[in-house]
């Protein structure tokens, strides 16, 4: 069980269910979404509680710098605030909350309270129509369509499966695939290995979390891969996707074909998660033309 605030446990697999029944009440906001929090939870850090009914999450930073509060709910919101202030100072916290869900805001701020609240751009999740990436038409969406051509007429062998994640020769084929994506991206591995280090977690307790997994695959090696899940709401989320790009338009027909089969199971919506911030990321992640977003907040105590 999450005890009530303000003890916390340290996240665990077992927490899956009752987590999941809390989120559920509102839109699938990436950041509490189970299988992320699981899968990011590289150092073992991340800490639960229930406050106000509300899920409370204490994070740590992805510089390993220093934790930070946040919660996803709307009951006592500004009590809330206030209490989780009041925690930090007395526990050396960082004094600002991040990752605030809009949903968590339906209060307007006063001159009398003593926090501030601000939009957070760079934590947005990207929301994406699974239609219009199913069937790419328009002129919007004229360079895609003209790469998805050009992998189809130079690769026809190419084939595309819905795969066990669970299998472990999959599973190296999946790290192997990684290291590919590193290298073309002339990433240094400081760089990438909280993201690594998340894959290897989710592939390891992949047999918890009901995925649907989408390769392609040339004379069986695999040149992409997207793990995916469908959640509550019509919604999915891409967790990873990786392609080795010296395939032209690989990564383009990933993203239709996986589309293609989350159309199939009902979802009307990708969650394309965050860009952090990374101006590469955000030009790539608007290029699929996003429909909305579901935005996220700071909160800063004044003074």
């Amino acid at each position: 069980m999450i005890p009530k605030f303000p003890i916390f446990k340290k996240l665990a697999i077992g927490d899956k269910k009752e987590i999941e029944k809390i989120i559920k009440r509102y839109p699938p906001y990436s950041d509490y979404n189970f299988v992320s929090l699981w899968s990011y939870n590289t150092k073992g850090s991340i800490k639960i509680s229930l406050l106000n009914n509300n899920l409370v999450v204490k994070f740590f930073d992805y510089l390993g710098i220093e934790h930070f509060y946040s919660f996803i709910g709307n009951k006592k919101v500004k009590k809330t605030i206030n209490t989780l202030f009041s925690h930090s100072v007395t526990n050396n916290i960082r004094q600002e909350l991040i990752l605030i869900p809009e949903i968590n805001l339906s209060f307007k701020t006063k001159d009398s309270d003593n926090f501030l609240v601000k939009e957070d751009h760079n934590n947005f999740d990207y929301i994406l129509s699974v239609s219009k990436l199913s069937k790419l038409t328009g002129n919007q969406f004229g360079a895609k369509r003209n790469f998805v051509n050009r992998f189809i007429k130079n690769y026809p062998e190419a084939i595309v499966d819905v795969f066990d994640i669970n299998d472990p020769k999959l599973q190296k084929q999946i790290e192997n695939l990684f290291f590919i994506w590193e290298k073309q991206a002339n990433k240094n591995r400081s760089g990438t290995e909280n993201e690594l280090v998340a894959i290897r977690r989710l592939l390891k307790s992949a047999s918890f979390f009901n995925l649907m997994s989408i390769g392609i695959f040339i004379e069986n090696k695999l040149i992409a891969f997207s793990i995916n899940e469908v959640t509550h709401n019509n919604y999915a989320i891409i967790h990873f996707e990786k392609a080795n790009i010296s395939y032209v338009g690989v990564f383009q027909y990933l993203k239709q074909q996986t589309a293609m089969r989350l159309e199939k199971l009902g979802c009307v919506y990708i969650n394309y998660e965050q860009d952090l911030g990374i101006p590469g990321l955000r030009r790539a992640k608007e290029s699929w033309q996003p429909i909305k977003y579901l935005k996220k907040f700071k909160i800063y105590k004044k003074n």
